[in-house]
């Protein structure tokens, strides 16, 4: 039996890393480019409890995992710029579901993990049940518009595994896009190009 699939799929990633933690990555549309990845200090067993303890959160183990072994992460950022996914660590998660006072605004049981450009991974703590792997519990929402939140049908590993394997892409809505959409979004690209090139 595997003991963690976030760790087996952590060590695979971070071999196709540079030496600085880059990563060459291809995008829609040809378009491709080194990112950078930002790995932060476990946190102890002993951290992850007493802050369930103190906020009345309880993480499913495979997020527990991740936990101990990078507390927090920052994924696929530009070199530059920024930006690129960040899973939270304890901080993070304090920091918008108890500073930022997220608490108030999202349903019972929930609570951050992630965000892109500020549309939010959330942990629904109500689908999962203690040490079961076999849960689905992600929700993804833009912004904080909750009232829309889409269910990834995922558990954290599974959605880790995926993400990591697709290079950052948000692979759980691409099959969202009608096709005439997606098209719709190449041909401006390409009049935005052929402009820039001018």
């Amino acid at each position: 039996m595997i003991d963690s699939l976030v760790e087996l799929t952590l060590d695979a990633f971070k071999k196709r890393l540079n030496e600085d933690n880059s990563l060459l990555v291809q995008r829609e549309w040809g378009y491709t480019e080194n990112l950078v990845c930002y790995f932060f200090p476990a946190a102890t067993i002993e951290e992850i409890e007493e802050f369930q303890n103190e906020h009345n959160i309880k993480f499913p183990i495979d997020f527990k995992l991740f936990l101990m072994l990078h507390n927090g992460v920052q994924l696929f950022c530009h070199p530059k710029y920024g930006d690129g996914f960040e899973i939270f660590g304890l901080n993070e998660i304090y920091q918008h579901y108890i500073e930022y006072n997220y608490k108030d605004l999202i349903p019972d049981g929930w609570f951050p993990i992630g965000s892109d450009n500020g549309d939010m991974l959330f942990i629904n703590s109500k689908d999962y049940k203690d040490n079961q792997r076999e849960n689905s519990y992600l929700y993804w929402s833009n912004k904080l518009f909750v009232d829309n939140a889409k269910e990834i049908g995922l558990n954290f590993e599974r959605w880790f595994e995926r993400f990591l394997m697709y290079n950052g892409d948000l692979f759980w809505v691409w099959g969202k896009e009608k096709t005439y959409h997606y098209y719709g979004r190449l041909k401006q690209h390409l009049i935005n190009i052929e402009k820039y090139h001018k």
